[in-house]
């Protein structure tokens, strides 16, 4: 800013003498400043090299790109580079972690199994950042509810943003109307304020019936020994017609 404003001032009050500055001394200026910027980050530059290849290339793209184009250019090449290169690594970190209760009462982690044991509770733990681009990543993820009866899916959404995409909220509605077919249940634990609001709006709370949202606590799995203990319960009944969902 304080260069901005010295430039300024030169400009307009000594502009006649500002003019006669040869053009070679400007560009030498201007590669002495380069060369210092890039020096100054020589450690995060090869940092980001030794660390991930998406962002080097991104890097190098970026500074070919403001050596080749208009600056302004360059810029808004490098910002929307950032944004594709955030989305493609949020969509890769979305993952489904299975949590086994263990005979002391603790809890482990395990693989997700490929599909829902018939008349069994089982828990998924949710990590990622909900973009638009991990619905599709998570559905994969989801055990297959066809052809199971009276199993209960825990989704434990402590980790889901309090606004998530849309795609992923109809996800969950799909998945909850699947699993009611089969006389199953989904139940979403550490549910925050915020979410629980537009599950309520969206009707999706609806679909998930009495119990179907749990909210969070400031325990780490607060809330998630309820909803273990009601789904034990629920599945520990005799078997009947239709769904209970409601």
């Amino acid at each position: 800013m304080v260069s901005g404003v010295f430039l300024a001032l030169v400009v307009l009050l000594c502009g006649s003498v500002a003019e006669r500055i040869p053009m070679p001394v400007v560009g030498g200026l201007i590669l002495v400043v380069g060369g210092e910027l890039i020096r100054g980050k020589r450690h995060d530059i090869l940092l980001v090299l030794r660390t991930s290849w998406m962002s080097a290339g991104a890097m190098v793209l970026t500074f070919v790109a403001t050596t080749r184009l208009p600056l302004q250019q360059a810029v808004i090449l490098g910002a929307v580079l950032s944004l594709i290169l955030y989305c493609a690594q949020a969509a890769r970190q979305a993952k489904l972690v299975a949590l086994v209760r263990a005979d002391d009462g603790r809890w482990r982690t395990a693989e997700p199994a490929a599909a829902l044991p018939p008349g069994e509770v089982t828990v998924l733990d949710y990590a990622g950042s909900s973009s638009f681009a991990e619905p599709p990543r998570i559905g994969a993820q989801l055990p297959r509810p066809d052809g199971v009866r009276g199993a209960v899916l825990i989704l434990v959404v402590r980790a889901l943003p309090d606004v998530p995409s849309s795609a992923m909220i109809k996800l969950l509605d799909r998945y909850a109307r699947h699993l009611g077919d089969q006389d199953g249940r989904l139940v979403l634990c550490g549910v925050q304020p915020s979410l629980a609001h537009l599950l309520q709006r969206s009707g999706t709370a609806y679909r998930l019936g009495d119990g179907g949202v749990v909210p969070a606590a400031p325990e780490l799995l607060g809330g998630l020994e309820e909803a273990w203990v009601a789904a034990r319960e629920r599945t520990s009944r005799p078997p009947h017609h239709g769904s209970d969902m409601r």
